[in-house]
């Protein structure tokens, strides 16, 4: 009896023992909830999979468009003295004493301006009706007006960098697109590194004042149809003239000049002539046949009339 006692005590006070060291119907219980919440959380997170899926990358056209825009809205009034073009008198083209060679930049324009922009327009201003090839490290750059006209004339691929639009053509093929504009009846101006990027950063070294960063660039060349001497772009082998003419003052009461000075120069064989009309009719025939005759791809003119 005694052992019984004992077997039937250690029975009812080890039941919660086995119960701590084996809790099995509890974590079971705790497993099926678990279970059971993960296929709900995992059932109701399907949208949330779908919208975490990796898109498309967007295409060719819609980068373009949307770095047109960024562009767009970077730049937004930044250049809209543009858009009302007037020459540095502030006189607007078709405007009588309208000077086509130079351009207005407003003074707020020139705050805001970076270092390279500064550089660009301070030769562009002066030369507005040139199409100016700004060069940059292997390469001819166009901006803003003349990347529009290499992109209209010449299909060049348009972009838009520091600020402006831009095309650009090899270093090495520049004789061949120089002669592509002037064929077009463009005047084309040059503008060269002085110095590469090891003179630059030299010539730095020393200054006090940190300096702007830039190369160094100069206006070297203008180039006209009627003035070319370089045989690369001379494109045929007619003489090529420039022409310059000059009206005598009217006679016998006319107000209307009947008399001329002509010069003209085939700048290729270094030829000049010069000749002059006396009393020419009302038709101006003999003016017309010397110039039939010349057919000069160039003329220069005393702006507001052909006159001293």
């Amino acid at each position: 009896m005694k052992s019984s006692v004992v077997a039937s005590s250690a029975s009812s006070e080890g039941a919660p023992l086995m119960s701590t060291l084996m809790p099995t119907t509890p974590t079971l219980a705790r497993t099926t909830t678990s279970l059971s919440a993960l296929s709900v959380a995992s059932s109701g997170s399907t949208p949330l999979m779908q919208r975490m899926q990796l898109q498309a990358p967007p295409t060719a056209d819609e980068t373009k468009r949307a770095r047109a825009a960024k562009f767009a809205k970077k730049n937004d009034g930044r250049y809209a003295w543009l858009v009302d073009v007037r020459d540095a008198q502030g006189v607007r083209p078709g405007e009588p004493g309208y000077d086509k060679r130079s351009l207005l930049i407003p003074r707020n324009a020139w705050n805001e301006f970076s270092a390279f922009e500064k550089q660009y327009w301070e030769i562009k201003g002066k030369h507005w009706d040139t199409v100016v090839f700004f060069k940059k490290g292997k390469f001819y750059e166009l901006y803003e007006n003349d990347a529009t006209i290499g992109h209209q004339e010449f299909d060049l691929k348009m972009t838009d960098r520091v600020n402006m639009r831009m095309a650009g053509v090899p270093e090495s093929s520049f004789d061949h697109w120089v002669a592509q504009f002037l064929a077009k009846g463009y005047k084309v101006a040059r503008v060269d590194q002085m110095e590469s990027k090891l003179a630059k950063d030299m010539r730095e070294r020393g200054a006090a004042k940190k300096g702007d960063g830039l190369v160094s660039r100069e206006l070297t060349g203008i180039l006209t149809a009627g003035t070319l001497v370089d045989p690369s772009l001379l494109t045929q082998d007619l003489a090529t003239y420039c022409l310059a003419i000059a009206e005598g003052t009217g006679g016998s009461g006319s107000s209307l000049s009947t008399s001329f000075g002509v010069a003209f120069v085939d700048t290729s064989t270094a030829q000049f002539s010069l000749c002059t009309i006396k009393d020419d009719d009302a038709d101006r025939s003999a003016l017309e046949t010397l110039l039939v005759q010349i057919s000069p791809r160039e003329v220069v003119y005393v702006r507001g009339g052909a006159g001293p």
